[in-house]
């Protein structure tokens, strides 16, 4: 630098920093003032013996050089040149690859006392870029072992090792390093790595070389964490975790005081492998466990901490029950006897705590003890139930949720609770190489099973064939569980099996439930309730510990138990006579089932077990001793067969009664002593929610006294009469008396069974029946009559039949077709019949006559509904095809002779408008049903239907009924109707066909090649009334015809005209085409013509032979047209032969046919 003229004071200068480079590469900018003088050596050139002149550093790019003060410091620039040296001390982090350089933008940077000025230099002073090149550092690795023998689950932040890191000349970059996992944990055992620095060597907090509160700190008022450099959220992956720096480290030498400390911390699983190990390692080479920036090295280290033993986090189990906001609990208010699975308590167990840092793991609940609550025995409580809420709805339901646990088995008399109280472990039973002998079984020899002990604990295949499969356990035996449903896969020998239901409990609450079943006899009016008095009553893992919510016992109200009700009725079944010997009489039915106010106690199985009954005398209260002997057995048999009936059968070897399809379920040798009779049923009813019907018979002896009448009467309904279990029970009071029944000869023919062809009938002057009778010396008379009740007469009196000596025979057969002498113009009748056998009084012959037997049977004269038109409908897949029609209703005729559609049987719409009025009704096998009144009084005459009147009400009645669909077929121009099928079952709407058919049900061969199918179809009630055929159904083509014309006829031919005034001319044409027919006589003279256009159909009278519609003229497919036997002047032909002629024009070509068709008279 020099001046124009005098000494010019000069004060600063700013530079500017130039390049790719940032203001911390350059640690110092210096300006320097050469010392030599114009002439000397070295003069220009910057040397050892220059003079600093001042020194600062770039911020922000600029780097301003003050020396205005003091004044002393101020540099004169003189009219000799001067040189000024500015130099940089490059940092030891400096950007490897980066350039930096400098330069002065104008003379405004140089700073001179006024009024003088710098020349306004241009371009600007810019230094060369020069590029700062990286030096070849080491990274040194110093690491301290803290030596942690133990850690507890959820431990965090615990210090495994202290890493201090510094640069052998230069600093070094550090952007991540890698560490590895040791010991016998897993992954999963470290939920976080973290590595923090010392921040004692930042800002003296804490302590040196330790980590401690100040280093993982949070800092509320920056919102981080001051001295974590990682994320905090790696994590070992297959051993090994990369951990990423949120902002790389700069370290330096120990001799800069750039050597940094850092430490290793692990967070430790809140679920962490109990008795584990964990620590880590890092392992050479040094650049595979340290990333820095080239060309940067890492010295290599081997380094493993100690293996740090994992503690069980002693977890505080709550146990807490649920109340609703009054306080309730779930125990109902009421119970009844025998009823099962009582929820009694609903609780949930949870190791969350709301204390801040708690790690809330696991803890494993083994078991539980309950306390019985209330006045209710210990015996009465069959088994105490816990269950798994495993849907999670809250709601206990035993088919949904999981039994885990139970105690108590009435059927082996194992008991619940003992001196109030009971132990209820849960099942962790596994089966290996098992015998596998169905889909439904598990086997395994010499387990000694408790028998039932596993019925209805969930099972699962763990590994082998079939794994992952649960099924439940429907009962085992002491070697075989039984399951249901059956095995998807079925397992084998390789198949492990375990019945597990130890519970671990977590952060997320589980909800069990108490359940109890209560015995049928349980006292009335004791109550029960559940307690779980301390936290010792549920079994956890040590060290864990339970609590009960707001440290108070658990108590759930208290339930009432109800006694059971029990509905009994009992009928008058006694026939008004029996005979000497005559079996099985029926004196009495009993209906009994539970009360549906205490339906719950039918899970308890109550049962009767008792009847006792007094033998009943006509001549007063005083019943003869003699009476007893009357009565050779009384027996008690079960309906089981439902149909509410005793099913008495004649046999004709023993020439007696026999009962067929219900069951004897007392001994059948009880008998009346004093005129009283106890029966023990040997097996004992099980009372259902639905009526139980069982019959009171009488065995007759042979030798009872006739006349004598006989009954019973059961005093009262007390459990001293009819004895129930539980005994303590409630049954509606009453007592009963059965009608006397006259006992007869042995004798008397018995009552003819009557049977009929078919119930329904659809002739009103004649009915067929059949009847038979056994006599012990023969039946030699009989008559029969019909009328509206049994025994009536009102359209054909009785008709005697005398049979001949030779023909009386002990077993008595008849049959009749019996012409009315009254129409049947109602719906119900019975036929009715009697016998007449011989008698011996010594060895004096008379007769006696049978009781009158009868069958009811129905008239139907109305033709059912005919069906709609069929309709076709092709197959996509398949050559065959549909004919499918609308179901057809029987047809009843009001009294205003119009025709009613009846709508067939119960429907859920009539049932519901019946029950509202209070009526319940029965249907016999024939579909008739009887409305009767809530005392079992019949209100009306029977009905099978009904249809609806234009109010909407419903006018109940008698109709047969629609039972088969006749199908019939024709093909081409045949006029030949075929039966597919008569016997079509109502419900079916649709036929399927194609060639597979071969031949009609009269068994004549189908033509299968046919090109023109038609279809038509009537109904047939179960009385026998066809309904009119359906109208034809379009023709269905299954093969295309021949070309032009074919298939060409005339029926009848020869057509006599005196018997029809028309014939039929047919004929297929393959094409809409244009149609002329000639008719000429024998000597060629036309006789009539028709000329029909492509496409053209003309309509005629249906065909009166067979009824089928006839149209034709020039449309493809089939044609019928019909000639009235006229000329072209409309007089009638005579007969004799005529021509027909037949020419056809379309597409294919020209076609002509020609035929004779004879006409007689």
């Amino acid at each position: 630098m020099w001046v124009s003229g005098y000494e010019v004071p000069w004060t600063n200068i700013q530079i500017g920093r130039a390049g790719t480079g940032i203001d911390a590469d350059i640690k110092n900018v210096s300006l320097w003032r050469d010392a030599q003088q114009p002439g000397q050596t070295n003069y220009g050139e910057w040397g050892a013996g220059d003079h600093l002149v001042a020194s600062a550093v770039f911020d922000g790019g600029i780097c301003l050089l003050d020396f205005s003060t003091p004044t002393a410091s101020i540099e004169r620039i003189t009219e000799t040149t001067i040189y000024y040296f500015i130099v940089f001390d490059f940092a030891n982090s400096a950007t490897p690859g980066a350039f930096t350089g400098m330069r002065i933008n104008s003379n405004s940077a140089l700073t001179v006392e006024r009024p003088h000025n710098v020349y306004n230099f241009s371009p600007e002073i810019a230094s060369v870029q020069a590029q700062q090149l990286a030096t070849t550092d080491t990274l040194e690795v110093i690491t301290l072992d803290p030596m942690v023998a133990e850690v507890t689950q959820g431990d965090r932040d615990v210090s495994f090792a202290r890493i201090t890191l510094r640069a052998d000349a230069h600093d070094a970059v550090v952007k991540s390093m890698r560490i590895h996992r040791t010991g016998s944990g897993i992954d999963g055992d470290i939920e976080a790595i973290k590595v923090y620095r010392d921040l004692y060597e930042v800002d003296g907090g804490g302590f040196e070389g330790i980590l401690d509160a100040w280093d993982i700190r949070y800092d509320t008022m920056s919102y981080t964490y001051p001295g974590l450099i990682n994320y905090g959220n790696e994590v070992f992956i297959d051993g090994k975790a990369d951990i990423t720096f949120k902002i790389p480290q700069i370290v330096g030498t120990e001799a800069d005081g750039l050597a940094k400390t850092y430490f290793v911390a692990f967070d430790i699983a809140n679920l962490a492998s109990i008795g584990k190990t964990v620590g880590f390692r890092i392992l050479p080479p040094g650049t595979s466990a340290f990333t820095v920036i080239e060309p940067d090295l890492v010295e290599d280290k081997n380094f493993t901490t100690m293996g740090a033993v994992i503690k069980e986090y002693a977890d505080t189990v709550t146990v807490a029950p649920w109340r609703d906001s009054a306080g309730g609990g779930v125990t109902p208010n009421e119970v009844v006897q025998g009823e099962k699975n009582i929820l009694v308590e609903k609780f949930s167990l949870t190791t969350r705590t709301p204390q801040m840092g708690d790690p809330e793991s696991e803890a494993v609940w083994t078991g539980m003890r309950s306390a019985l609550g209330g006045d209710v025995p210990d015996n009465y409580i069959e088994r105490v139930k816990v269950y798994r809420d495993l849907d999670g709805d809250g709601l206990y339901d035993s088919s949904k949720d999981q039994l885990i646990g139970h105690a108590g088995d009435p059927v082996s008399g194992s008991p619940s609770y003992v001196s109030g109280a009971v132990n209820i472990l849960f099942v962790n039973e596994r089966v290996t190489s098992p015998d596998i002998s169905s889909a439904y079984t598990i086997g395994k020899a010499y387990m000694s099973w408790p028998v039932n002990k596993y019925a209805g604990y969930t099972i699962e295949i763990t590994t082998g064939t079939g794994a992952g499969q649960k099924r439940t356990v429907v009962s085992n035996s002491e070697t075989i569980f039984t399951i249901t449903p059956a095995w998807d896969t079925i397992p084998d020998q390789s198949s492990v099996f375990a019945i597990n239901t130890v519970q671990t409990v977590g952060t997320v609450a589980k909800t069990y439930f108490l359940v109890y079943d209560l015995s049928i006899n349980a006292p009335p009016l004791a109550t029960l309730a559940s307690k779980f008095s301390s936290p010792s009553y549920f079994f956890v893992s040590q060290p864990n510990v339970v609590i009960l919510e707001n440290n108070l016992p658990i108590e759930s109200s208290e339930a009432t138990i109800k006694p059971l009700q029990v509905r009994m009725e009992m009928t008058d079944t006694a026939p008004p006579s029996c005979l000497q010997g005559e079996k099985a009489v029926p004196m009495a039915a009993m209906d009994i089932y539970v009360s549906s106010r205490t339906i719950k106690s039918v899970d308890g199985k109550p049962e009767l077990q008792k009847i006792k009954m007094y033998l009943r005398f006509s001549g007063g209260s005083d019943v003869p001793a003699s009476y007893d002997a009357n009565i050779s057995a009384v027996k008690v048999y079960a309906d089981r067969n439902g149909d509410g009936e005793l099913t008495r059968v004649w046999n004709t070897d023993t020439l007696n009664y026999e009962i067929s399809g219900d069951e004897l379920i007392s001994g059948g040798s009880d008998k009346f002593g004093g005129n009283l009779c106890e029966i023990v049923l040997t097996d004992p009813l099980v009372l259902l929610s639905t009526s139980s019907r069982i019959f009171i018979t009488f065995d007759i002896a042979p030798t009872a006294n006739t006349n004598d009448s006989i009954g019973i009467d059961i005093g009262h309904f007390t459990n001293d009469w009819i004895g129930i279990n539980p005994p303590e029970r409630l049954i509606d009071s009453g007592s009963f008396t059965s009608a006397f029944s006259l006992i007869k000869s042995q004798y008397r023919p018995t009552t003819p069974v009557v049977t009929m062809g078919s119930v329904w009938t659809n002739r009103d002057t004649e009915v067929g029946a059949a009847w038979e009778s056994y006599a012990t010396l023969g039946v030699v008379k009989t008559k029969y009559a019909i009328g509206r009740i049994a025994g009536g007469t009102e359209n054909l009196s009785w008709q005697s039949i005398d049979i001949p000596v030779s023909e009386w025979t002990q077993n008595f057969v008849s049959s009749v077709t019996a012409r009315v002498e009254k129409p049947l113009t109602a719906r119900s009748y019975f036929f009715s019949a009697q016998t007449t056998g011989r008698k011996q009084v010594g060895s004096t012959f008379s007769t006696e006559e049978s009781e009158i037997g009868y069958a009811r049977f129905f008239v139907d004269v109305t033709e059912p509904e005919s069906p709609a038109k069929p309709t076709i409908s092709a197959q996509e897949t398949s050559a065959n095809y549909w004919v499918r029609w609308i179901p057809a209703y029987d047809i009843y005729e009001d009294a205003g002779g119009v025709s009613q559609r009846v709508t067939m049987g119960m429907t859920a719409e009539l049932e519901s408008e019946l029950t509202a009025s209070g009526y319940t009704y029965k249907s016999d096998e024939n579909g008739v049903m009887t409305l009767y009144t809530s005392d079992g009084v019949a209100v009306s005459e029977p009905f099978s239907g009904y249809y609806e009147l234009s109010d909407g009400s419903k006018e109940r009645v008698l109709a047969s009924g629609v039972r088969y669909y006749e199908l019939q077929e024709q093909f081409d121009t045949s006029a030949r109707w075929n039966t597919i099928s008569s016997k079509i079952p109502l419900g079916t709407n649709g036929y399927e066909l194609g060639s597979s058919l071969t031949s009609y049900e009269d068994g004549r061969q189908r033509k299968t090649s046919a090109s023109y199918y038609r279809y038509r179809i009537r109904s047939l009630d179960k009385a026998g009334n066809y309904s009119e055929w359906s109208p034809v159904s379009a023709a269905h083509q299954a093969a295309p015809p021949a070309p032009g014309i074919s298939q060409v006829s005339n029926y009848p031919n020869p057509v006599d005209a005196t018997k029809y005034g028309d014939t039929t001319i047919a004929y297929t044409l393959s094409e809409p085409s244009a149609v002329s027919i000639t008719l000429y006589d024998l000597l060629g003279k036309k006789v009539y013509s028709w000329n029909f256009s492509p496409n053209e159909e003309v309509f005629f009278d249906d065909d009166p032979r067979t009824g089928d519609s006839r149209s034709g003229g020039g449309k493809a497919g089939p044609n019928k047209i019909a000639w009235y036997l006229k000329n072209e002047v409309g007089r009638k032909v005579a007969k004799g032969g005529y021509i027909c002629h037949i020419k056809i024009t379309n597409s294919q070509g020209s076609f002509e046919k020609t035929y004779k068709i004879a006409v007689i008279r």
